[in-house]
């Protein structure tokens, strides 16, 4: 199967409009909750923060900002927690009639720049949230020793399928400590207990290779994923920056890696919000279409788009 994204452009970037947002939109997460279409993302109120925010767009023309919602919706967690300085949202899922929200807590530290770890809030509305635990619901531990962040959910046969992003090692490049992960699995009955085995599900195709942010469709009888590679060496900016890649699956537990046919890349007008960089895709099926929502330049920096599955042939 062959894949083809058309790019449907960019929705949104901060423009300082709203205090707290005043640059990056982080890894859009789109969701239909009670017949509106969300997508929940993180910005910048200052350097080295971030927190959770949300807009409502149109169904029929997600390029339509509809509502953007004027307000943070979890604070940073006080000192010393998991969540003090960082709060990026992943899937949002529907349990039991509540929306769970995940999300990525980063601390900073002494030594490396930061420390990851997944924590849940939860909502009626879809608008007021409330954190689950004052710590992860999938966090640093034995088998995970070093982060855990950025994960893509699938419902499949009763279980959820947490595909998430573990940290594999930090490498000195240039007098900077730099991030190496993979993806892995955990699985749970509830959304909230999870178990995992630590063996990784893609492997990195050398010691500087990154794999991350995963999302998971079913189409047909396959299951497949894209996620964000980069490399460790010139990935700001130069030729090791983030590109989406692909992979496919039989039964969520063996995957085949095929980039090629992952069906979208950067741009190749050099003015394009997306020409660097592109990465932290999540996908969701509206009626009989599939939408692509991502990052480009500068890790969310420059906003985000879409964009809509036209052949997979």
């Amino acid at each position: 199967m062959r894949f083809h994204w058309a790019k449907k452009g960019l929705i949104f970037k901060p423009d300082g409009s709203i205090s707290w947002m005043r640059s990056h939109a982080q890894g859009p997460c789109p969701i239909i909750w009670q017949g509106k279409l969300k997508v929940f993302f993180a910005s910048r109120p200052a350097n080295n923060l971030t927190l959770p925010g949300f807009v409502e767009l149109d169904m029929n023309n997600p390029s339509k900002i509809l509502y953007t919602h004027p307000l943070p919706i979890l604070e940073l967690g006080g000192p010393g927690t998991f969540d003090e300085h960082g709060i990026i949202p992943h899937p949002p899922i529907e349990v039991d009639g509540r929306l769970y929200l995940y999300y990525i807590g980063w601390s900073r530290r002494a030594n490396t720049p930061y420390s990851l770890s997944l924590g849940l809030s939860i909502s009626d509305d879809g608008v007021n949230f409330k954190k689950y635990s004052d710590g992860p619901v999938l966090g640093i531990e034995k088998g995970d020793g070093l982060s855990v962040t950025a994960p893509g959910i699938i419902y499949h046969e009763g279980l959820f399928y947490m595909f998430y992003t573990a940290g594999l090692k930090w490498i000195m490049i240039n007098n900077r400590w730099e991030h190496t992960y993979t993806i892995r699995l955990a699985k749970s009955k509830d959304g909230i207990e999870w178990t995992r085995n630590y063996k990784n599900i893609l492997e990195p195709q050398n010691d500087y290779e990154c794999l991350s942010a995963p999302t998971i469709v079913k189409i047909g009888n396959e299951f497949h994923m894209w996620f964000s590679y980069k490399g460790s060496l010139d990935f700001r900016t130069g030729a090791d920056s983030y590109r989406l890649g692909y992979a496919v699956s039989n039964d969520l537990l063996h995957w085949q890696r095929k980039d090629e046919l992952a069906g979208i890349s950067v741009s190749d007008n050099k003015d394009d919000w997306d020409s660097q960089m592109i990465e932290y895709s999540k996908i969701i099926k509206i009626d009989n279409r599939y939408l692509l929502f991502y990052n480009g330049n500068g890790f969310s920096e420059s906003g985000f788009g879409y964009a809509e599955l036209v052949t997979n042939n």
